[in-house]
């Protein structure tokens, strides 16, 4: 499990303009299953890529009908 720091307000860098993702490959999947590792951990619903210092339009929530299953 990689467990990724949640940034908070007022860090700079949520501020930034996000990249759009423009690309669905293997870093990308890596980078998503460290953001639910983080989710689950922190108990949250949801968490977009900038909260976790990563400046690309996307997010990840599961909803806990199935933790086996998450939706992103």
């Amino acid at each position: 499990m990689s467990v990724l720091e949640i940034l908070k307000y007022p860090e700079p860098q949520l501020l930034e303009k996000s990249e759009p993702v423009s690309e669905i490959n293997g870093a990308l999947q890596a980078r998503i299953d460290r953001m639910f590792d983080t989710l689950y951990l922190s108990q949250g619903l949801g968490l977009a890529a900038p909260q976790v210092g990563f400046l690309q339009s996307f997010f990840v929530f599961d909803l806990g009908q199935h933790e086996d299953e998450p939706n992103s």
